[in-house]
């Protein structure tokens, strides 16, 4: 009888074990939600396709516009489609009409395990900075890719430099993180909604932008964060970008960089839509 009972204990913990780990697995992630009300739709008023860089474009993740030489630093996740084996992560120094590359960076031959690369970022001193969200790691590299250093982050998908002050913004998967130069943490807030994925920092306005978006059939977002008020919005609402990655504005013009092939997006193609504000 003792044992008896023994048996019918282990196999009720075994089957509450397996409810568990059903119920932690099949746990839909909580989003955050934010107001429609007060954000703009938009449409470009541009599309420039990739492929005058490369055939069927390239896997465009994170990207800083850098105003000495005119030109983007973007971040190349280093696969055409998700099935792809091997990685092979670069920055792409491309022209602003993204009709040339000007320089590639091939990070995966100098980090093995780097796996992919997100967010661009080039600092006061001209060093890159870059997500490697694979390694859960900040790297920062010269301009001849040397690696300067590397801090820990988890998960970390896009990166914002604010040259007034010499500080960092990082995204996360589940915060915004504001960090130091020695990346400790200045202050943190918490952020998660659907696709969260990279940033953009505007000195003038004090604002970070934050591109979202994971349906690739239907809209897309920009949100935006205010420093001074600590504030997170609903900014923009785009309509016909459908994987949203990289962004970047530029006077009066926002450039949001798509991985549609890579996605097989409701438009297939790597490319940048351009946005005009005004």
């Amino acid at each position: 009888m003792i044992k008896h009972k023994k048996l019918v204990v282990f196999l009720f913990l075994i089957i509450v074990l397996v409810f568990a780990v059903l119920v932690l697995f099949n746990k839909k992630p909580h989003y955050q939600s934010y107001s429609r009300d007060n954000a703009q739709e938009l449409v470009a008023s541009e599309i420039i396709s990739l492929n005058g860089i490369k055939e069927d474009g390239f896997t465009c993740t994170g990207v800083v516009y850098d105003p000495k030489s005119c030109s983007f630093y973007v971040g190349d996740a280093g696969k055409t489609k998700p099935d792809d084996e091997i990685f092979r992560a670069v920055i792409r120094q491309v022209s602003v009409r993204f009709d040339e590359q000007i320089r590639i960076f091939e990070c995966y031959t100098q980090f093995e395990s780097m796996r992919d690369i997100q967010g661009v970022v080039i600092d006061n001193t001209r060093n890159i900075w870059l997500c490697s969200y694979g390694e859960n790691l900040i790297r920062c590299i010269d301009q001849e890719e040397n690696q300067i250093c590397s801090h820990r982050v988890n998960k970390p998908s896009g990166i914002a430099y604010d040259s007034s002050n010499d500080t960092f913004w990082v995204l996360t998967d589940q915060y915004l993180i504001h960090f130091n130069r020695d990346f400790n943490e200045i202050s943190k807030y918490s952020f998660r909604v659907a696709g969260q994925d990279q940033l953009f920092f505007d000195e003038k306005q004090n604002l970070i932008y934050i591109t979202a978006g994971n349906d690739y059939h239907g809209d897309s977002f920009v949100y935006t964060f205010d420093i001074d008020n600590e504030a997170f919005e609903l900014k923009y609402i785009l309509k016909d970008s459908f994987a949203i990655e990289g962004i970047s504005i530029i006077e009066d013009n926002m450039y949001i960089f798509n991985d549609g092939l890579y996605h097989d997006a409701e438009v297939p193609v790597n490319q940048v839509n351009i946005y005009h504000l005004q």
